[in-house]
This record gives structure tokens, sequence and C-alpha cells, in this order.
């Protein structure tokens, strides 16, 4: 990438996390001072690797959805926050030239869902160290935001709310009321440029997120696949990728699609956003609002294992050493709006049957 460069940074907000410990300290005054841990409470010797993924995973749902929520949202923000102010310190212009996307697995999904939610349309430069803000915050502005392994839609379908673009973000800048919202606080509109939302098939905690947006046209418009990035498609893939960056742009490859099982006819996605003005039916333009793609759903094809419900016990935690993701991720990151070269390189993406 030469003069590009792409930094991960992990936000660990789960060992931070301490709960109650106030409350804790009160009951143990009354005498209720029993303390007991999940492995406490886990048969051990019967179905062990399930129960396993269930204590992982499934336990931090019924967390969120209790009385923690709050702490755990101000958990994350603090951890995310401390990461930034140290990656600013140490790069200056950052705030003002650089940008952050954010890679949210499992349950982080849905905190990053409330956190941008709550979050103004734009966020200031970072140009006090010391600059304080909301405890339910990003101090930064998100251009992408990649959830990965999600729950998110069971979270949405709870509340009975869906997922909408806020208005006065990158595509969203000329979109009249019935496209994007200018609503601080209402969960499903999240201050974020583009949303993706990608799953293996075989993860149990994953849950599609286009009918969110639109139920009727989730119907024509299933999720689409990312294929293996190896051999011939990664090398026109780099290829393609150092030529725009030369000629000081990012990539900005266009992508195809096969149809729906309804349908025979090409569909062509593109990276990097759309004209400035969204064109189509409502749900169409609400789809762009969200993603240069016109969809929300991106899933990751197995390798042919034995069973998907063997599969299923490792598919949730498969995702950080999946290198066709984090291609993918990377081709997004760099395709922006401004930088529309329109060359049709990139991964060709196909619609799952």
């Amino acid at each position: 990438m030469r003069s590009h460069n792409v930094q991960f940074l992990p936000v660990q907000w789960r060992t931070n996390l301490k709960l109650d410990e106030d409350e804790s300290r009160r009951r143990a005054e009354d005498g209720l001072d029993n303390r007991f841990s999940l492995a406490d409470i886990t048969l051990k010797k019967h179905i062990p690797m399930i129960r396993e993924l269930s204590n992982e995973v499934l336990i931090d749902i019924p967390y969120f959805m209790s009385h923690h929520q709050m702490k755990m949202i101000e958990t994350v923000c603090s951890q995310a926050n401390r990461t930034y102010r140290l990656w600013c310190a140490r790069n200056p212009s950052f705030s003002t030239t650089g940008r952050v996307h954010v890679v949210a697995h499992s349950l982080g999904a849905p905190l990053c869902a409330h956190i941008l939610s709550s979050q103004p349309t734009l966020q200031p430069p970072l140009t006090d160290p010391l600059m304080e803000i909301p405890w339910n915050q990003f101090l930064f502005n998100v251009s992408s935001l990649f959830m990965i392994g999600s729950p998110l839609a069971v979270f949405l379908h709870i509340n009975q709310v869906q997922l909408i673009a806020r208005k006065g973000r990158e595509r969203t800048m000329q979109s009249p009321s019935d496209e994007a919202l200018d609503r601080v606080g209402l969960f499903g509109c999240m201050a974020v440029d583009s949303v993706y939302n990608i799953f293996q098939l075989s993860d149990p905690i994953a849950y599609k997120l286009n009918a969110c947006v639109d139920s009727a046209r989730a119907v024509e418009l299933p999720p689409i696949a990312i294929p293996s990035i190896t051999g011939t498609l990664l090398g026109s893939f780099q290829k393609g990728v150092s030529k725009i960056i030369d000629s000081l742009f990012s990539s900005a490859p266009t992508q195809s699609g096969t149809a729906t099982p309804k349908e025979s006819e090409e569909i062509v996605f593109e990276l990097g956003g759309g004209p400035d003005k969204l064109q189509g039916s409502r749900a169409e333009r609400r789809f762009a609002a969200l993603n240069p793609h016109g969809a929300i759903d991106f899933y990751l094809p197995g390798e042919g294992g034995i069973s998907e419900y063997v599969d299923m016990i490792t598919a949730h935690s498969s995702y950080w050493g999946d290198s066709s993701l984090a291609a993918f991720i990377l081709a997004e990151i760099f395709a922006r709006k401004e930088d529309l070269a329109r060359t049709g390189l990139g991964p060709q993406l196909t619609a799952e049957a």
C-alpha cells in the first residue's frame, strides 16, 4: 500500500469490565457474600464444547439486555477513546487527516450501534487531548462499521426499530427525509458512512440485517458472497490497488455479482460510494445511503467442512484469521467516494442462493 497505511488497534473492552462492585460490597455488609462464577454453575462433563461456546459468547447477550448495559457501553467508549487519544498523541495530524473504521465482532456490533446512534452526526477534530465528551460517545468519527458475526438484528427486532442512514454523512448530505434521518439518539440511525454485516453461514450468533432496512426489498436482495482471495484474483487485486495508489488515488473497483434465484441478469456493485444524489425506489435509496453496494449483508463461503453443525463450533471465532475477510475490508477502506477512479478491478461478489 506504500504511502497509504492501515493500523489495526484492538479494543479489548471485556477484560476491563467490572460490574457493580459497589453493589457487591453493600450485599456483603448484609451477609450476602456468597460469590460464584459461571464455571461453578456449568455442567462441564456434558457437551463441553457447546457449553464452552455458550459461556464465552451467549452469556454476554443477557448481560447486555440487563441493567449492566450502560456500564458495558461506558467501558467500550472509555477503552476506544483512550486508544484514540494515544494514537493521536503519536500521530498529531491524524485527527484532521485520518479516518477511523470499526470492526465490531459479536456483541461489539450492538454495542457500537448504540454508541453511534447516540453520537452527533459529526464529531469535531481532537485538538485538545483533555477534551471531554459524554460517557456514551466516541471521540472520533467512524467512516465504516464492519460488523462480523453480529446479533444486532435481534436487538433491532426486540426494540421494533429499523436501520436507517443518518442525514449529513458522506452519501446523505442532500438526502430527503424518506431516505435518511437527522435523529441523534434514535437506535438504528447511526453516525457512520457505511455499514457492513459480514458472517459465516454456520455462525449461530450471526443474523442478517437487510430486512431491518426494508423487509420487502430484502426478499429480492440475498446476502452477497465474498470469494476466497487466492491465485489470479489476489494478484489482479493487488496489482489494481498498487496502480491506483501510485496515481495518488485509492482503489475504487467496480464489482459484479450474479443474480438472485428469481433473476438471471447481472447485478453491478461499485466500491467507494455512488452519485451525489441516490437513485431508485425508496427502499433502494435507503440501502444505497447505508452502503455503496446497495446491500448490507455479506457472507464468507465455507471451505466444505464435514457438517454445518460441526463448523458452528468454531465459526464464530474464525473471522480474525480469514484472509478473504481481511482483503475485503482493506478494499472497502481504500475505496473512497472522492477517489472514484472506476478501474473495474477488485474481487467479484456473487449472491447466495
